[in-house]
């Protein structure tokens, strides 16, 4: 399998998945756990998504690209050393598995 040259991914993010357990009261809770720590390439969004965001939702696309053979589903979330928050809305796999993508919802507290 060929997998995403090392110098390409870049940026080390804490990776997060959501895990829900029973409260012993009949109800659940809900919350994100660290799974693991990872290199990956984060793509910048683009300037209208940006000039979108800062007047509206503080919300913005950013694709995530990491080795094919990583765990990563739909829901997880990465969390960068900045604090930029990105959740993984759908993960797409070319056809020819030398990279997965994660299409992900950034949100970045301040902006």
């Amino acid at each position: 399998m060929i997998t995403v040259p090392n110098q390409l991914l870049d940026t080390e993010v804490v990776h997060e998945r959501r895990e829900t357990q029973d409260d012993g009261m009949g109800g659940q809770i809900s919350e994100f756990n660290v799974i693991g720590f990872k290199f990956v390439r984060i793509s910048q969004p683009l300037d209208e998504e940006v000039r979108v965001a800062l007047q509206e939702e503080k919300r913005f696309t950013h694709r995530v690209y990491c080795n094919p053979d990583e765990d990563v589903d739909r829901g997880d979330r990465f969390t960068t050393h900045d604090g930029l928050t990105m959740t993984v809305e759908a993960v797409i796999v070319p056809s020819y598995p030398a990279y997965k993508r994660a299409q992900c919802q950034a949100t970045q507290e301040g902006w």
